[in-house]
């Protein structure tokens, strides 16, 4: 019953367009805001810890963050892949 009033929160949260402090989620701003500030792990099928990332974004990569998961955030990026990265990884970009 937690994890699906839980999951429940997640959905509605995410369609509602709530992402991490920094990020505006209007239609209006689809291009990749944010860059990867150094080197980091991804994981492709959540934030996990207990087992190896599943890639490394280099640094500079371009990322649209498509939802916050608390320390991690959801990102799609410029060569189309969706992972979790580390929400302190990223920066917003100058617009």
């Amino acid at each position: 019953m937690k994890w699906a009033l839980f999951t429940a929160v997640l959905v509605v949260g995410a369609l509602v367009g709530g992402c991490c402090p920094c990020c505006d989620r209007s239609p209006a701003t689809a291009a990749f805001t944010h860059v990867v500030t150094a080197n980091t792990p991804y994981y492709t099928t959540g934030p996990q810890q207990a087992r190896p990332p599943d890639g490394t974004f280099q640094s500079q990569t371009k990322v649209r963050v498509i939802r916050d998961a608390g320390s991690y955030c959801q990102v799609q990026s410029e060569n189309g892949i969706t992972a979790y990265v580390s929400a302190g990884a990223l920066k917003k970009s100058p617009q």
